[in-house]
């Protein structure tokens, strides 16, 4: 077991992407957004299905706009539960981009900046419905993982939708 005076020595990693990976590149990533302080303002567990709250129906919708918002974007598997979010996002290769102004090479988003906007539009939205300017709703970072094959792919997808039901088990105590 590590003593914590050590523990403390051992720096933090600022981020826990990848270092060399270009995140606008083609494919699939999994992501996991959670709520600032763990709060559970989203919904609540009820008989293996979640229950979303006006929070979370308004994170529901902005993660919905978002195909609308990036032509490059494709949602696949998502789910909102309690204090955090899962979801799968393509960042597609065969959707043609829009030049930038003034003759500019086309970009694609980043799957970062894609995020930034999700946690941005519905913050927004929801300090708005809320009457709650300048409240945060997101923790600073998320966790992704880039989706390296189909298996993977479908191991993300049943994990997102058992994962409602998996709450409720853990709550009664089963595991």
């Amino acid at each position: 077991m590590m003593n914590l005076r050590h523990w403390k020595k051992v720096p933090f990693p600022r981020t826990p992407r990848w270092a060399d990976y270009d995140y606008s590149r083609p494919g699939a990533y999994y992501v996991t957004i959670a709520t600032a302080g763990r709060l559970t303002t989203l919904g609540r567990s009820k008989e293996g299905r979640i229950d979303l709250t006006r929070i979370g129906e308004i994170v529901d919708g902005s993660w919905l706009d978002l195909a609308k918002r990036f032509e490059t974007v494709e949602l696949d598997s998502y789910v909102v539960m309690p204090d955090h979010f899962h979801g799968i996002i393509h960042l597609n290769p065969t959707v043609p981009i829009r030049r930038k102004p003034s003759g500019q090479s086309p970009s694609r988003p980043t799957l970062m900046a894609v995020i930034g906007a999700f946690k941005s539009l519905s913050t927004i939205e929801v300090n708005r419905s809320q009457s709650t300017p300048g409240q945060k709703l997101w923790q600073r970072s998320f966790y992704e993982r880039v989706v390296r094959n189909d298996r993977e792919l479908d191991k993300f997808r049943g994990y997102i939708m058992n994962n409602p039901a998996a709450l409720a088990l853990q709550r009664s105590g089963y595991r």
